[in-house]
């Protein structure tokens, strides 16, 4: 077990180096020169400021040069100060944090709250209107756009009903009624997608489940249904369904940038918008670089859950 975990982890650390490569290169392939927003339009004309300023930055350094530089900064905590503001990126990066993450666990909850119940119904009624519904509703959830769904919430819940604020955010220190009322319309939009691909997942593992032996001889026992189902084959099949969630991770990462900006929530989404259309390398980086991190991190910790929760790859694990 422990040489298992070893090897996932050192795997980890070998995929966040070439995330780490990736990342700045693809910022540094994003077209404009930041040096030419930085001076402005009047300053663009001098090129002894154009010059200064790349010296002051680093951007007149070969792109090899460049890289060692920021990764050793970024393994110390340092990742630099932003062109567009000067403020250390790390405050920058630390202040948003909080703000994706909770919306990210509440996405989550939701995909969770509506995703299993529904996968239960569909396969315990399989063929039957609860599993057609089911699907109905899954295809819809994953074929419409966030972007859409954001708006049609916000026109009937928040213009018409008054019930929910149309955007913005409140800190949960700061008012919790608040903060939960303005997190409830992204939260729902960013967790549909992850809930349709939850319950198909969910549907597919318990169909499979059900017609296990030990489920007949469970039934067999006299054993009531909802015995039979809750303890015995969603428990199954929830082992499928925690490593979905922890690959769909980058769906709500990836999914938080088009929602934060729709209801204007000041999280990662947000500050990786502004820097990109600021030419801001520095916050760029940083940005995709933590999310690849979280991405990467929570992968290895479903795969150490895994081999805990099921006996045969804990086995296998030992074995190797």
């Amino acid at each position: 077990m422990t040489a298992y975990v070893i090897r996932r982890a050192g795997w980890a650390i070998v995929t966040l180096l070439l995330a780490s490569v990736v990342v700045f290169l693809g910022a540094h392939a994003l077209p404009g020169d930041p040096a030419l927003a930085l001076a402005g339009q009047e300053g663009a004309r001098d090129p002894e400021l154009l010059a200064a300023i790349r010296e002051r930055y680093g951007l007149d350094q070969p792109l090899p040069a460049q890289y060692v530089a920021w990764l050793s900064q970024v393994l110390q905590g340092d990742f630099g100060q932003s062109i567009r503001t000067s403020l250390p990126v790390a405050d920058m990066v630390a202040d948003r944090i909080p703000v994706t993450l909770q919306l990210a666990a509440c996405s989550l909850l939701v995909a969770m709250l509506v995703g299993i119940p529904i996968g239960v119904l569909a396969a315990m009624y399989r063929g039957r209107w609860p599993d057609h519904l089911g699907n109905a509703l899954t295809l819809t959830g994953m074929s419409v756009p966030n972007f859409w769904v954001g708006l049609i919430l916000i026109a009937v819940f928040a213009v018409q009903l008054g019930i929910f604020p149309a955007s913005g955010f409140v800190a949960f220190a700061d008012d919790p009624v608040a903060n939960l009322q303005h997190l409830v319309l992204p939260s729902v939009v960013l967790g549909m997608g992850l809930s349709a691909v939850i319950m198909r997942q969910t549907r597919s593992s318990m169909v499979q489940t059900l017609s296990a032996d030990f489920i007949r001889t469970a039934r067999a026992k006299g054993l009531s249904e909802w015995s039979v189902v809750v303890r015995h084959a969603l428990r199954n099949s929830l082992l499928t369904v925690t490593t979905i969630l922890g690959l769909q991770l980058g769906l709500l990462i990836a999914g938080s940038v088009v929602t934060e900006q729709i209801f204007l929530i000041p999280g990662f989404g947000k500050l990786i918008i502004d820097a990109v259309s600021t030419r801001d390398y520095p916050v760029i980086q940083a940005v995709t670089l933590l999310a690849a991190v979280a991405y990467i991190v929570v992968n290895l910790l479903v795969d150490v859950l895994y081999t805990v929760l099921n006996p045969r790859v804990r086995l296998e694990a030992k074995a190797a």
